[in-house]
């Protein structure tokens, strides 16, 4: 008997496939995280690359009402996924001016210091969710998603 017992606790044969087995969940695990939070990141600098476009869309002439047709509709992250499965909100485009010190100033009425100029800015926030591959533990089913630019032009 102890010969039998010496002879199983010396054997090695199978080592590797025990500790494959072991690990190839854990990497498994990891792997779907990194290609997850990967996918998120995508989604959010299309969503920023999305309100840069919306704000040029303004401040060429383009309704405000007509964004969602003209400009998201046609976007990658529009057509990317099942359009039931994405919320894209659009908060109406805001307009603010200033000097160049950064003094917030009344855009219709208001006037720098002799030697500067007003400048305007337009600005787009777009909301959108992202849902994950997963629902990982302590970590929210659907991720809000909030894409703003603001981009400046001389009034």
């Amino acid at each position: 008997m102890k010969k039998l017992l010496h002879r199983f606790w010396k054997d090695d044969g199978g080592v590797a496939m025990v500790e494959y087995a072991l690990l190839v969940p854990i990497l498994s695990v990891l792997m779907i995280g990194i290609v997850d939070f990967g996918m998120f990141i995508n989604e959010k600098m299309e969503l920023d690359d999305l309100a840069r476009s919306s704000v040029q869309y303004v401040l060429q002439g383009g309704d405000y009402n007509s964004i969602q047709s003209e400009v998201i509709a046609q976007s990658n992250i529009y057509n990317k996924v099942d359009p039931q499965e994405l919320t894209v909100t659009v908060t109406p485009p805001s307009q603010s001016c200033e000097c160049s010190g950064g003094t917030t100033i009344a855009c219709n009425s208001g006037t720098c210091p002799s030697g500067d100029y007003k400048r305007g800015f337009v600005t787009v926030t777009i909301t959108a969710t992202y849902k994950p591959i997963v629902a990982w533990p302590g970590i929210a089913a659907n991720k809000t998603m909030t894409g703003t630019a603001k981009m400046q032009y001389n009034w």
